[in-house]
């Protein structure tokens, strides 16, 4: 059993006198709560001020920012992120610092749509938007390995992205790298409640929330909690990144064994590691990120 470190005790620590204590109250406070910070509007995103080496542009696509890293970059490599939050947060500023790291490993090209949220916006409206711009994008860049990328909320749609793409024959990824996936918006699983008090950011009230909010009375639908795909056995290529101490922990575990036998398919379990741990500045996530460094570097036919 490995020692968890002491950087990753103090982000543990942090988040449990942060977003732990935001989120563990009863579900009538967390919905006022929710209700006056939505208030005022789904607000215009500002990204925030980090040191990077790389190259950031931002574009508008149908009313919505996407931020490019390193747009003219001569490799044929582009990462499609998508940031969780679960599907009612904007991404973080432990999201780019992530992705400056990655994008300066690589010189790769990275695309971050700010897509909207709930409670303004449904699942829907993010793929009558996604749609579009991703196959506008690889008919226009033919040649490029394409890799679908994403933590929590967004690591769940990016898996539910590729079935979509599965079911309706468009091009598929090359490869699709997910961190703490949030792969059934129900998060009804028996096994969560042993994990819940481990998780030092997630509650299973506050994601029940989101997860109503995004999705209404579709949860089961595959779009929005790709473990409900009919066709799991059609998922290559699939790398997961996953800690022992989070709420996820038990529906991810079960998605894995209905797709670990498919061509390229792997989970990295960090043990006593939180939610989303590869994004964090701890030593565990520099391992995590050697390894994702070279799963984008070994090219792999879809």
């Amino acid at each position: 059993m490995a020692t968890k470190s002491f950087k990753a005790k103090i982000v543990s620590l942090i988040l449990k006198n942060t977003a732990k204590r935001r989120y563990n109250k009863k579900e009538e406070k967390l919905i006022k709560e929710f209700e006056n910070e939505k208030a005022s509007g789904e607000k215009q995103y500002i990204l925030p001020s980090f040191k990077t080496d790389n190259n950031i542009e931002k574009e508008t696509y149908k009313n919505i920012d996407i931020y490019i890293y390193n747009k003219n970059t001569k490799t044929n490599k582009t990462i499609f992120y998508f940031h969780g939050g679960g599907y009612v947060h904007r991404p973080q500023i432990s999201h780019w610092k992530f992705l400056n790291k990655l994008a300066s490993n690589l010189d790769i090209k990275i695309i971050v749509p700010i897509y909207p949220l709930a409670p303004f916006h449904k699942f829907n409206e993010m793929y009558d938007i996604m749609i579009p711009y991703y196959l506008k994008y690889i008919n226009d860049n033919p040649n490029d390995e394409i890799i679908y990328m994403g933590d929590s909320a967004g690591g769940g749609f990016a898996l539910s992205f590729y079935e979509y793409m599965i079911e309706n024959n468009y091009q598929l990824p090359n490869k699709t790298i997910v961190f703490s996936p949030w792969v059934d918006l129900n998060t009804n699983n028996k096994e969560i409640r042993n994990y819940e008090k481990k998780d030092a950011m997630l509650t299973v009230r506050s994601t029940k929330l989101w997860g109503k909010l995004w999705a209404g009375n579709d949860l089961n639908n595959y779009l929005v909690s790709p473990t409900f795909y009919n066709h799991l056995d059609e998922l290559n290529n699939v790398y997961i990144f996953l800690g022992t101490y989070e709420i996820f922990y038990p529906d991810v575990l079960m998605f894995y064994e209905k797709i670990k036998n498919n061509q390229h398919c792997n989970l990295y379990i960090g043990d006593k590691m939180n939610h989303v741990y590869p994004l964090y500045p701890i030593p565990e996530a520099k391992k995590a990120m050697e390894i994702i460094v070279k799963i984008i570097k070994e090219y792999k036919e879809c």
